[in-house]
Formats: C-alpha cells, structure tokens, sequence
C-alpha cells in the first residue's frame, strides 16, 4: 500500500495534480469508498473538528512526498491523542451495528 501512495503522489506531481485525469476513459471505476452512514444511517456528520483537520493535513503532506510543507509536519503517529480521534467514531460505529462484533469490542478495549 506505501507503494501505491507513493506511486499516485509521483504521478500527480508530473502532471502537476489530478485536474485532466479522466479515470473513467481507462475504465476505471468511480470512486465507491464506504462510509460510515452506510453502515450507521443514524451517522451523517461531515463537520471535521480542528484536531481531526490538522492530523488530515500532517497525514496530507506526509503522503506528498514531494510536497515542501513536509519537513514542517514532524508529529508522530499512533500516539494516544489519534485514538482520541478516532474513539468517539468507533464507539457510536459499533454500537450503531450491533453486538456481533466481538472481537472488535476487545480491540476497542485495549486502544489508549
């Protein structure tokens, strides 16, 4: 997957962004990412908090590669405040789906 990332920021770099790529005349599928409210219709929400804002920008440039913002965005990853992020989020997503999900219950348990 970290090759695939690098690949796509290459390529957009050398055609200086993604304006003009027209996917779908390779036959490319559109886009069909799944998200939450599919699986949680009570959950609708698309206002981002300013914590949420800034990890998606340091995830941003660390992706680019060759962005020139990159050395500006040294924090690390998969320290306690991310889980903070993301906790609220798995919390309603498993009690939205039910009970089956176990295992997943245990995996929560254990986040910092």
């Amino acid at each position: 997957m970290a090759y695939a990332a690098h690949l796509r920021v290459l390529l957009e770099f050398f055609r200086n962004g993604r304006t003009g790529a027209d996917l779908a005349r390779v036959g490319c599928p559109r886009r069909n990412d799944l998200s939450v409210s599919e699986l949680d219709s009570s959950s609708n929400s698309t206002a981002w908090s300013d914590d949420e804002l800034r990890r998606l920008c340091d995830a941003d440039k660390l992706l680019g590669h060759l962005s020139k913002d990159r050395g500006t965005r040294t924090s690390d990853w998969g320290r306690d405040e991310d889980w903070q992020l993301l906790r609220p989020h798995v919390d309603r997503l498993l009690a939205a789906v039910g009970t089956d999900l176990a295992e997943a219950r245990d995996a929560r348990a254990r986040l910092p």
